[in-house]
């Protein structure tokens, strides 16, 4: 299968910090979640799939080109919506668009009305007077309406309300419903996330620690509330997170499928509870401190 995304050792060096041996593929009608915490090299690798950076080292191709030979195509079939858009804050909403469109020979003037309509956005308003919600959707709107195949979100819910992220996880569902277009979408905020998102790839301090299917990393991933003794050394030793709680004592499994059977005994007895984890509890336990 042709990929719509693929990096190869993919790297990037700064005096104080290093993206390092990125390698990661997302497959056509697919969504890559790209969650870390701040400083984890998520921004630096959406610039650099942006073309905005260039590597130090390693490859990456969008929808089989290459950079920097294919720059300008590429940046045709990308639509990029980032946490805080550069538009110029005079302009009116309408000004941007202009601006925009002969960059993009696909570009729909009419598509882009409609959303505007759908966001409640007024094309004469200037910019400076949208709320930073509405300089979201304005982005998103932008990013829409040249027939992008690859839509980057970098942080793209930071900072707002319920409905507008609700809105942009929608429109970032729909967009891949018809199989050809794929979405990278960074972010800290995870709630919500996992249902949309065919893959999770965690970055910590400049590199990739995990990267794994959604529906397999949180099927093997467990939290598991014990009673004192009612664990193998075993299984105890590889916990994380362990704490104490009200039943007992708690703590995340990361291969729950392999130690299912030698479970059952004890939870058959009561002294020991399964539960799911969340991408929010999966991150914390790789990166905390670390």
């Amino acid at each position: 299968m042709n990929m719509m995304m693929e990096t190869s050792r993919l790297c990037r060096s700064f005096p104080e910090f290093d993206l390092k041996d990125v390698d990661l593929k997302v497959a056509p009608g697919s969504i890559l979640g790209l969650i870390g915490p701040s400083g984890a090299g998520k921004t630096t690798l959406m610039k650099l799939l942006m073309g905005q950076l260039k590597p130090s080292s390693g490859s990456l191709k969008i929808a089989g080109l290459s950079y920097p030979h294919d720059l300008k195509e590429i940046r045709r079939r990308i639509g990029f919506v980032g946490e805080d858009p550069p538009f110029q804050p005079r302009k009116q909403v309408q000004e941007i668009a202009h601006f925009m469109q002969p960059y993009y020979p696909r570009w729909d003037s009419a598509q882009f009305n409609n959303f505007l309509k759908d966001f409640d956005i007024n094309p004469l308003q200037r910019v400076e007077s949208l709320s930073r919600g509405r300089k979201t959707l304005l982005s998103l709107a932008l990013a829409l309406s040249h027939e992008a195949e690859l839509l980057l979100l970098d942080e793209p819910t930071a900072g707002l309300d319920a409905i507008r992220r609700r809105i942009v996880l929608r429109l970032m569902a729909e967009f891949v419903v018809d199989g050809n277009r794929s979405v990278v979408i960074t972010t800290h905020q995870t709630e919500g996330l996992a249902p949309l998102i065919d893959k999770i790839a965690i970055l910590n301090n400049g590199r990739l620690i995990l990267e794994s299917e959604t529906e397999k990393l949180l099927t093997s991933w467990k939290w598991i509330l014990y009673r004192d003794g009612a664990l193998t050394e075993e299984i105890e030793n590889q916990l994380l997170c362990k704490e104490n709680g009200a039943f007992g004592n708690r703590g995340m499994i990361q291969n729950f499928p392999k130690h299912a059977e030698a479970l059952e005994a004890g939870r058959t007895a009561g002294d020991i509870q399964i539960s799911n984890t969340s991408l929010d509890d999966i991150l914390i336990s790789l990166t905390e401190g670390k």
